[in-house]
């Protein structure tokens, strides 16, 4: 990631964000403590609890993780070469003073002389020296003393400056800052699992029962404190007061409301203030990701211009860097200054409002608790005034809003994934007879056609294979992250499913649950996480379904090009997952999509194919060749593979067919083209070229050097046709132009023929929806009339990205490539490959 790239994250989370502060959380308007209704979330936070957030703080750990064991191999390897460097420079140091006639002499003064003694000695060896070599040769070895001590001087400052730059503050910035990202980690983890823990402690359990003729059955339970109390009032009270029941009967729901409300604040608090801790690690990765730039940015640069003055003598060589240097020290002042005027700012205000609306809420909680103890001493008027409501209290505590007034005000927005209509948090409901945990929290996703859900793959597989289990969630648009280690498995069609409402007592006591009701399967039992959720899913799920009725399906599925049936596993590499009720049995993943290295008896076909097509080398005909170039598709020799390395990989990519380790695509994209193919374009003006002639299998390497540059990377041989235009402009445009032809109709041959003839691989077209070749052709469908063995998609797509085609390209819809196939609904084959190539 550039620099330029971290400022465009900041500008695009500030555009996303607002920075408003957040709204004053309303309190009672009257006695009643009557409040509005909550609402569904317009915005959802980045850092509330969700997949995303996990995905992207996971990603970042692994990032920081590997930064730091890369910093610190940096840095011991800059110790290392610190110690050698320094006894190098004393080397030097000692070969100077050799070469000035002055060496020989102990280290140590010689016991027994003064220090005017071993002066006198050392004068008397350099005279007696420089007698022995002669006048001449003094005064040059004197030259060589002063060059060589120059050389010791600046290299044990090159060493100091290696070791307080690249050893020093790199091995700090490990100990320091990295550490800080793993304490603070931590305290988001542990303060989530404890929010969530309380969250699901309360919303799980049965209904609150506020009537204190139920005390005896619950004195285990959260409210005991209050029914233990009540008792002691009564033993007291004994048999003197028969108007006393009313009055104890008061106080103990008072007791229990009083409790009740203690511990929804508290789980308020928790909410807010694990909301909080996700916010500083948040803060803290982002601002690690661009002070790690303009910091050790820094570090670097002073090692960069100690490098400089070590070779003072290739001045005139440094010195070409000094422009480019002295831009990017610019860039880099610039950067961090904005980065303190303009975002370090943001980040306060909004850490101060979130600082402000947790003290608020630990306020509340404090009070709640103080008005608990009150009424728990027998304080009348608090007695008198407890609201013992559960839907009462719960509305006066704002238990349900707590999400939306967290999301609002978040720095972090992640905008919701094209077609998907809702999604979110949702208990599911075993239908195991004896299951250890009966419900299970399970992230749901509604699209136009399909109900979802995600889950890690260790759940117990059963025999129902009707689901497709794929890839992962996508991350929002500004944090490209994956949710590597989720599996989708479908529950049903919105089309065909029914949902009913339950009620508490239909649902084990339980509030805001309902079923999904479908023809061939089981009831699904699903509870929202509180009221808003619950009506919110109820209604997308009934309007979808009426829609899909009324209006019928004209959106592309966008789901149906994820997974394929167990009979393609092979040809794809398919994975199973399996749920307790939901089985994947069946179906492939495309995060795993093709295999990338080809096994080895795929490889041993693949290899005998291939040189069977080709068994003589492209450039001087020896026989069974058994190296390969794959941008250009052709198979040559061991000699001939030796000029193209030193091509360089933009002009030819080579690699041994028996010894190096090549995919299947690579091996498909050479028995594609080959040598019948592609030498007729390379060679296709050869005849007209006067004094040439192919070299043979025993040419000397000059003679194979001159063809395969000539051929290659001058492009000599190419025939060229007036019609190709009269500049190299035209005839580039020309080319380029044919390259999105082929790639429209997967035609490798007329592909091979437009790169030779220098097509640029990364035009955008306008009149394709600025679409790259690549864009192109991983929307080409193949013809009904073109059998599957005819059909090159993939070997297309392998060329173009073989020779240099970038897979994060956008097209004018800011879609790149793999996002362009699944929304044009692209071949599972197709899209399977771009995963792979993109993972």
């Amino acid at each position: 990631m550039t620099m330029a790239d971290l400022a465009n994250d900041i500008a695009q989370i500030e555009a996303q964000s607002g920075l408003s502060p957040p709204p004053e959380r309303q309190t009672s308007a009257g006695s009643d403590g009557s409040s509005k209704h909550p609402k569904a979330s317009s915005s959802t936070s980045f850092i509330s609890d969700s997949p995303y957030y996990d995905a992207f703080t996971s990603a970042e750990m692994q990032s920081l993780a590997v930064m730091g064991e890369t910093l610190q191999d940096i840095s011991e390897k800059a110790r290392t070469l610190t110690r050698t460097g320094s006894f190098m420079g004393e080397a030097c140091r000692r070969m100077a003073q050799c070469c000035a006639l002055r060496g020989g002499l102990p280290l140590e003064p010689i016991e027994g002389k003064t220090i005017e003694e071993m002066k006198q000695l050392e004068e008397d060896i350099y005279q007696h020296r420089k007698m022995a070599v002669g006048d001449d040769m003094a005064s040059l070895l004197s030259v060589v003393a002063n060059l060589v001590s120059e050389v010791a001087d600046a290299q044990m400052n090159l060493c100091r400056t290696l070791d307080s730059t690249l050893g020093d503050t790199f091995e700090a910035f490990v100990n320091s800052e990295l550490q800080t990202v793993k304490i603070l980690n931590q305290e988001a983890t542990s303060a989530t699992e404890n929010a969530e823990s309380q969250y699901a402690k309360y919303v799980t359990a049965k209904t609150p029962n506020l009537d204190a003729s139920s005390l005896k059955e619950k004195e285990g339970g959260f409210l005991a404190r209050g029914a233990s109390w009540a008792g002691r009032v009564r033993s007291k009270a004994g048999a003197g007061g028969g108007g006393a029941n009313g009055a104890e009967d008061a106080l103990s729901r008072a007791t229990l409301a009083a409790d009740l409300r203690l511990q929804l604040e508290n789980i308020r608090f928790t909410q807010a203030d694990s909301e909080n801790k996700r916010f500083q690690l948040m803060k803290h990765l982002i601002d690690l990701k661009h002070r790690r730039n303009f910091e050790l940015g820094e570090s670097t640069m002073a090692f960069v211009h100690g490098m400089r003055a070590y070779h003072h003598h290739c001045a005139d060589v440094v010195a070409g860097t000094v422009p480019r240097l002295s831009r990017i020290q610019e860039h880099q002042v610039t950067l961090s200054t904005n980065f303190a005027d303009s975002v370090v700012p943001k980040w306060q205000e909004r850490q101060v409002n979130l600082e402000q609306f947790v003290g608020r809420v630990q306020k509340e909680a404090n009070d709640a608790a103080g008005i608990a103890q009150a009424v728990a001493a027998g304080d009348p008027q608090l007695i008198d005034r407890q609201i013992t409501n559960v839907d009462e209290i719960e509305k006066r505590v704002h238990l349900w809003d707590l999400p939306n007034e967290l999301s609002e005000t978040s720095f972090f927005q992640r905008e919701k994934l094209p077609g998907i209509l809702i999604e979110g948090w949702l208990y599911k409901k075993s239908s195991a007879m004896i299951s250890l945990q009966p419900w299970q929290r399970r992230w749901f996703v509604m699209d136009n056609q399909s109900i979802y859900y995600y889950h890690d793959g260790s759940e117990k597989k059963s025999s129902n294979n009707n689901n497709d289990s794929n890839g992962a969630l996508s991350a929002d648009g500004t944090y490209d992250n994956d949710v590597h280690s989720a599996h989708r498995v479908k529950i049903c069609d919105v089309v065909l499913t029914t949902i009913r409402e339950l009620r508490p007592a239909d649902a084990n006591d339980r509030r805001f649950c309902f079923q999904l009701v479908t023809p061939s399967e089981r009831p699904l039992t699903l509870q929202a996480r509180g009221p808003a959720e619950y009506r919110l899913w109820i209604d997308k799920i009934r309007t979808n379904a009426e829609a899909q009725l009324v209006h019928g399906n004209h959106a592309e599925d966008l789901n149906k090009n994820i997974g394929v049936k167990a009979a393609r596993r092979t040809s794809l590499g398919g994975c199973s997952v399996s749920d307790d009720e939901y089985s994947d049995e069946g179906e492939m993943d495309l995060a795993t999509g093709l295999a990338e290295d080809a096994s080895p008896a795929v490889k041993g076909k693949f290899v005998s194919l291939i040189m069977s097509a080709n068994p003589k080398c492209a450039d001087c005909g020896a026989p069974n060749p058994d190296w390969a170039s794959l941008n250009l598709g052709v198979v040559i020799c061991v000699e001939c593979s030796g000029v193209h390395r030193s091509l360089g990989v933009h002009v030819s990519k080579v690699r041994s067919l028996m010894l190096d380790t090549l995919s299947e695509s690579d091996y498909r994209l050479l028995l594609a083209l080959g040598n019948n193919v592609v030498n007729p374009i390379w060679e296709g003006n050869v005849a007209q070229q006067k004094g040439w002639s192919k070299p043979q299998e025993d040419a000397e390497r000059k003679e194979r050097d001159e063809w395969i540059r000539s051929k290659y990377q001058w492009k000599g041989f190419l025939k060229v046709e007036e019609s190709d235009g009269s500049t190299e402009e035209e005839r580039v445009q020309k080319y380029t132009n044919d390259l999105l032809h082929a790639a429209k109709r997967a035609d490798i041959v007329a592909m091979a023929r437009a790169l030779s003839h220098g097509a640029n691989v990364d035009h955008k077209y306008p009149d394709d929806g600025g679409r790259t070749a690549l864009h192109v052709c991983a929307l080409a469908k193949r013809p009904d009339d073109v059998n599957v063995e005819s059909w090159y998609g993939k070997e297309c797509l392998e060329l173009l990205i073989q020779n240099g085609a970038k897979m994060d390209a956008l097209d004018g819809s800011h879609h790149n490539v793999l996002d362009c196939a699944l929304l044009a609904g692209a071949s599972v084959e197709t899209v399977g490959y771009l995963t792979k190539k993109v993972g």
